[in-house]
């Protein structure tokens, strides 16, 4: 009886933990994610900041690693889309049930949905790995059409996609030309940038000027209307790059994986991978080109090590949240002040319970945050 009230009174009512995803959706009240480790969709309370697990997306065949990791709201529907996985889910808040819609795949390669903005009442995704645009009508919930950028099957594309009013622009490597996708007209455009020299990885823009980063430790500006073309290469000292001595993809010799316009600032985050490795973020004041990195660790990091970088959110156009693997938490810069606040995911205790549960294997279970004993004694 004694050890009981004990327990009682050491027991927390929150826990904190991170959660493996590939950003948050922010709508006024709410807030979702997907963990993409176990393919399940997750709300946060911005009242109150707490999260709850909400459904297990059904993955089918794929596996549960990253099967549908990037998440939308379109009136009273979450729709998870895929990397791995083979269809894409629209989860209805009233219902609480999902609904599939089937991707046609007949090269059975993994669809690679990672860029995708609602315009008006359209959806439009890029699937990377069919090299395609998809455009669903979200209303009636169907494909209307999938659009060829080009019937070059061998062309590169840089892995950012971005979307400007109406248009999706996309950088492929192999001819270095800009594609403009509009998506009124349904056509396509080309603007041809032979000056660039590397190949790009990430597409920013603001106020008629592209920005484009990629293999080469190098920034460039490219004007749309004046054909003008900017190179930034005189990074700060404390911006470290560490590469592998082996022969590397375009993808492992790129420095960053996303480019972000915010404030006044375009922000660089790293790509981070085994054989490519940086010592920080990097933000570039738009008008003075001044650069200054952020570090979201101290310690030194060795190539052969997997840690990445993933962008969570961007709020108000001032704060934007970074998850660095080797934290436990995300880190929110301020771009006014550069201060660095650690952002934690607040679970009750039952629901963290279930996340734990979740996280066995085989009946086994790893402890690796302070509350996992707590929950383990719970089960």
């Amino acid at each position: 009886m004694c050890s009981d009230i004990h327990r009682t009174r050491i027991m927390k009512k929150f826990f904190y933990a991170m959660v493996p995803n590939e950003q948050i959706f922010f709508e006024e009240s709410n807030a979702w994610f997907v963990n993409h480790n176990e393919n399940i969709l997750y709300r946060i309370s911005i009242s109150t900041e707490e999260c709850k697990e909400i459904a297990r997306i059904p993955n089918g065949k794929s596996g549960l690693y990253r099967a549908n990791p990037l998440c939308l709201k379109y009136k009273d529907d979450i729709i998870c889309l895929p990397v791995s996985n083979e269809c894409i889910w629209f989860y209805n808040l009233k219902c609480n049930e999902f609904e599939k819609m089937k991707v046609e795949n007949p090269q059975t390669e993994a669809i690679g949905f990672r860029w995708a903005w609602i315009i008006d009442a359209t959806l439009w995704a890029w699937a990377s790995g069919l090299k395609q645009l998809v455009e669903i009508n979200l209303e009636s919930r169907e494909i209307e059409n999938c659009y060829k950028i080009s019937n070059d099957a061998e062309e590169k594309f840089a892995y950012q996609v971005i979307n400007v009013d109406e248009s999706i622009y996309l950088f492929e490597n192999k001819r270095k030309i800009l594609y403009e996708f509009d998506t009124a007209q349904k056509q396509t455009i080309e603007h041809g940038i032979p000056q660039i020299r590397m190949d790009v990885n990430t597409i920013c823009y603001f106020q008629g000027a592209f920005w484009f980063s990629g293999t080469g430790k190098c920034i460039y500006i490219w004007e749309k209307d004046s054909d003008k073309l900017t190179t930034l290469c005189d990074f700060p000292k404390e911006f470290q790059i560490k590469r592998s001595e082996k022969r590397l993809t375009v993808y492992q010799r790129a420095i960053f994986y996303l480019s972000i316009n915010i404030n006044q600032y375009i922000c660089f985050i790293p790509w981070d991978i085994p054989k490519t490795v940086c010592t920080g973020v990097l933000f570039v004041n738009r008008k003075t080109h001044q650069m200054k990195v952020i570090k979201l660790y101290n310690e030194e990091c060795e190539l052969k090590e997997s840690f990445h970088y993933s962008l969570e959110y961007i709020r108000d156009d001032r704060y934007i949240g970074i998850y660095y693997s080797r934290n436990a938490y995300i880190s929110e810069i301020d771009t006014e002040t550069f201060a660095v606040a650690e952002k934690r995911m607040k679970f009750s205790r039952e629901s963290y319970t279930k996340i734990f549960q979740n996280s066995g294997k085989h009946g086994m279970f790893q402890e690796k945050n302070p509350a996992d004993l707590e929950a383990f004694i719970e089960l």
